[in-house]
């Protein structure tokens, strides 16, 4: 079985590699995010087939992603679409999650984004209004770096 030396190798290999390969493609992406992401796909796979078996530095990898997804967008939206953070980190949570143990008891999670989603659509469509107003300014505020 692969080890957590294996994967910090395979971490190190993909940097290394995509640093290398970023200064010939001349192509802009983060490659410390690309490395830990390149990492758990190949690690899933070997899950899949049997061949690895540590859940925990999986998930890890996985959440580095999620976070890493996270910050990107937050950087690419416009402030009013910060509303969203709740249901879509719950969302990219629930869909990393669905590649490690996917069941039919996820049906409650999917019923609780669906809510989630109806109901933060309509704190940004009904932002402005004042009874809304201080509530979608402390949704969008929630993270606000210190």
């Amino acid at each position: 079985m692969i080890g957590v030396f294996s994967v910090f190798l395979f971490v190190t290999i993909f940097f290394f590699f995509l640093l290398f390969l970023k200064s010939l493609l001349k192509k802009e992406y983060c490659v410390i995010c690309t490395s830990f992401s390149l990492t758990w796909i190949f690690l899933i796979f070997l899950y899949w087939f049997g061949y690895f078996d540590d859940l925990i530095l999986l998930a890890i990898l996985i959440g580095m992603t999620i976070l890493g997804i996270y910050y990107t967008l937050e950087e690419k939206v416009g402030k009013p679409l910060l509303v969203f953070r709740l249901p879509f980190l719950l969302s990219l949570v629930t869909l990393f999650y669905s590649l490690l143990s996917f069941s039919y008891s996820l049906f409650p999670v999917f019923l609780l984004l669906a809510i989630l989603w109806a109901m933060f659509v309509i704190v940004f469509f009904y932002q402005n209004n004042m009874a809304l107003k201080d509530f979608t300014h402390r949704l969008i505020e929630c993270c606000k770096r210190w």
